[in-house]
């Protein structure tokens, strides 16, 4: 007979106050929880007994990836636009840690993930996106997956992978190679994106910045596609997630 413990209570503080941001640079209303808008934040439970424990050496703040889309509109517009019979709402840009960019728009400072030479980093990337996919790959760097919505996986090393609305995936990265800036890639991908002229959907990156390297965007190329994709069927559980 299996038997299981039970998880401690879990007590948030919520602090809700009405706003003007503008991750993009494009500013509009929206309800701050904690600072943040309105049900785009993530959640990390960590487990004591990581089987992947050993894989990494950095599992922080500064390693939690979130991609999303972001809407000029509020919701109750285009909501009923879309409910009268048109096209899914596309975005105005996509976002990376709640930074994004669109056609016409600011050059908005870009979102940066630090390392350091030598160390092992778990990336935990969520999709907080409401419509669009991404396709996550770093320049330049390897990427092991190790765990998929909350399920961990038998390690397996891609160059890039897709990420739809919803999904989370956990992945290592050695920062292995010379110190210098490179391109973190997210490129969207949704329907009709030609319906908002706002909307770049190559213009999803961040930057992985080593320590030693200039504070400045990289000076490689950033559009370019990664090579040995992810196909979702090849990867498996570690262990059997059922009773």
């Amino acid at each position: 007979m299996d038997s299981y413990g039970i998880v401690a209570d879990v007590y948030y503080t919520f602090n809700v106050a009405n706003s003007n941001i503008a991750p993009d640079g494009f500013s509009r209303p929206a309800v701050l929880v904690n600072g943040s808008p309105l049900f785009r934040k993530d959640i990390v439970v960590k487990d004591p007994n990581d089987p992947h424990l050993s894989l990494y050496d950095e599992d922080d703040a500064n390693t939690v990836i979130t991609l999303g889309d972001w809407y000029h509109l509020p919701a109750p517009g285009i909501q009923a636009t879309y409910l009268a019979g048109d096209h899914e709402p596309v975005p105005d840009s996509g976002t990376f840690n709640g930074i994004g960019r669109y056609v016409g728009g600011p050059a908005v400072t870009r979102a940066r993930v630090n390392v350091v030479q030598g160390k092992n980093y778990r990336l935990r990337v969520v999709s907080i996106s409401a419509y669009g996919s991404f396709e996550f790959s770093i320049e330049n760097h390897d990427l092991t997956i190790i765990e998929v919505d909350g399920i961990n996986r038998v390690a397996k090393t891609v160059g890039g992978f897709e990420i739809f609305a919803g999904q989370r995936y956990s992945v290592i990265v050695h920062a292995n190679q010379p110190v210098r800036n490179y391109w973190i890639r997210a490129p969207m991908n949704l329907q009709h994106s030609s319906d908002n002229d706002n909307l770049d959907e190559e213009n999803v990156y961040a930057v992985l910045h080593y320590n030693g390297a200039p504070n400045a965007e990289p000076t490689t190329r950033r559009d370019r596609s990664p090579s040995n994709v992810l196909q979702e069927h090849t990867i498996v559980p570690l262990e059997n997630p059922g009773p």
